[in-house]
């Protein structure tokens, strides 16, 4: 056996538990929630079948295994291909020696998408996730039909606050109607964070306003809202530098970008910033009494 041939051999030896080949979707959890005997992997493969019965079957299974099928489709959700994986997929792909079977990120995606629909309502906390999927084309159908399956009413204003090509007047408003109280808040503190990093001003202002608002999900908040202290816009630092007063002596990390703040070019910048430092001292003060 020549030498390339040797390492193609030994490649393919090592390459479905690289790429996780099988039956088995081997990006879920080594024990993937079972029922009827049947993993999930098996039954999300039912979800494609030209069967409506079939299809049927599997979303009623997959509701019945509840909130162990979400979580293991959150991870795969949150799944990638490695670089090595991507290589050897290729690699397999040239070769006809062993026949192999898997599936890419973006398959696996596709199959989760179509599984966290299959949940209904017991999906909500795969929004986050899924609000992701709907800036890229191959998923953004998938993605927006299991939203409004999962939930209806938020659906419309998180496809709208990311979507760019809305006007920004509109994107500003979306995301107020977010802080409204009537959302899921770990839901609409995801889609606020993603919508801080906006490239509109007005928009990502108003998301860090609407954060203030909501004073929920801290860990993730503060840090967010004190990076957006150095935005160049004025705007989006006046906003983040109001939030942050909002939590109080929870947000006492962002005190040096707070106190850099406090003699920012920006007359109202300087102002929140003060605000802001004074609220979350007196804050502190007063817990300590």
């Amino acid at each position: 056996m020549g030498s390339v041939k040797m390492a193609i051999y030994i490649v393919l030896l090592f390459l479905p538990g690289v790429l996780g080949v099988g039956v088995a979707w081997r990006v879920l959890p080594a024990r993937e929630p079972v029922y009827q005997g049947k993993p999930l992997s098996a039954w999300l493969e039912d979800l494609n079948s030209t069967s409506l019965y079939t299809q049927d079957t599997a979303k009623a299974a997959i509701r019945q295994m509840g909130t162990n099928a979400v979580s293991a489709l959150v991870q795969v959700l949150g799944s990638r291909d490695s670089r090595l994986k991507l290589r050897l997929m290729d690699l397999a792909r040239k070769q006809s020696v062993v026949r192999l079977c898997f599936r890419t990120a973006e398959e696996r995606h596709l199959m989760a998408i179509k599984g966290c629909r299959a949940s209904g309502p017991l999906a909500r906390p795969a929004i986050p996730a899924l609000i992701g999927f709907l800036n890229h084309a191959e998923t953004a159908n998938e993605a927006a039909y299991s939203l409004v399956v999962i939930d209806q009413g938020i659906f419309p204003l998180t496809r709208v606050v990311t979507n760019e090509h809305y006007e920004v007047s509109i994107r500003s408003a979306t995301a107020a109607r977010l802080a409204s109280g009537q959302y899921d808040e770990t839901t609409v503190v995801a889609v606020l964070l993603g919508t801080l990093q906006d490239k509109n001003p007005e928009v990502s202002s108003q998301a860090a306003r609407a954060l203030g608002v909501i004073h929920k999900e801290p860990d993730l908040v503060i840090p967010a809202l004190t990076e957006s202290l150095s935005n160049p816009s004025a705007l989006v630092r006046r906003e983040s530098a109001g939030a942050l007063g909002g939590f109080g002596p929870k947000a006492q990390s962002a005190l040096p970008l707070l106190l850099k703040a406090g003699v920012d070019g920006d007359r109202i910048v300087r102002k929140e910033a003060v605000v802001a430092l004074k609220r979350i001292h007196q804050t502190a003060a007063a817990n300590s009494q």
